[in-house]
């Protein structure tokens, strides 16, 4: 349970950089990066909820894409993956 337990930061950039089309790499994002300044819009973070949802089995809220920062989006998903599980 503990490997599918969080998302890291690693991980979400990886998700975000095939959603939104654009190469994020890992040393352009930290726990205090707004989608914004890597040119992340709603549109894009509704392309990779479905895929966290799908690899870690839950269900986040409907206006989760409306979180301004990678760590309110992280300790969102990770508190409904511990929720889930």
């Amino acid at each position: 349970m503990a490997e599918s337990a969080s998302v890291t930061l690693a991980e979400l950039t990886g998700i975000l950089s095939t959603s939104a089309g654009a190469q994020i790499t890992p040393d352009q994002v930290t726990m205090s990066t707004t989608f914004r300044e890597l040119g992340v819009d709603s549109l894009a973070l509704l392309g990779a909820i479905p895929i966290l949802e799908r690899t870690k089995k839950i269900v986040l809220p409907v206006d989760a894409e409306s979180i301004e920062t990678v760590s309110e989006f992280l300790d969102l998903v990770n508190d409904t993956v511990r929720e889930a599980g």
